[in-house]
């Protein structure tokens, strides 16, 4: 039934049947980023394992950003990490954050944006990540806004 499940929540959300998570395997080491949107009106804070930067990873592989191929990343040119949804803090402007989606996917993956300047913050992959029976919630950050 769980394999059933996966394969509908696939279909759901356009994914190809053989789809890989794409978020860096956790070495253990993590680190702690600062980010903020253009206009600094929102401002917020990554815990992510393994870190971004050579230098944090102590010779283990470092994270790696990927570009979604959805138009809206594609036109925003986003590239996201993939936090768990706990280790996002959102420091300063959170009620500057409003939601977009795009697509008539309503409910599915809200992209969180500035609403002073408009800048791409993240994506809340909360809804994914359920529907593929996924028990840590990951979220996307586009990491630009480091």
């Amino acid at each position: 039934m769980a394999e059933q499940n996966s394969a509908s929540a696939k279909e759901s959300f356009n994914l190809p049947a053989n789809a890989e998570v794409p978020w860096s395997t956790p070495n253990g080491i993590s680190a702690v980023y600062d980010l903020h949107c253009h206009c600094a009106a929102v401002r917020y804070k990554i815990k992510i394992s393994p870190p971004l930067y050579a230098e944090h990873v102590e010779g283990k592989e470092q994270c790696v950003a990927v570009a979604c191929e959805c138009s809206y990343c594609m036109r925003n040119g986003y590239w996201g990490v993939h936090p768990l949804q706990e280790d996002i803090e959102w420091t300063y402007g959170k009620e500057h954050i409003k939601l977009y989606a795009h697509g008539g996917t309503e409910g599915k993956n809200p992209f969180w944006l500035c609403d002073v300047c408009g800048c791409v913050l993240g994506t809340d992959a909360t809804a994914i990540m359920e529907a593929l029976g996924m028990t840590e919630i990951r979220c996307t950050v586009n990491v630009r806004t480091i």
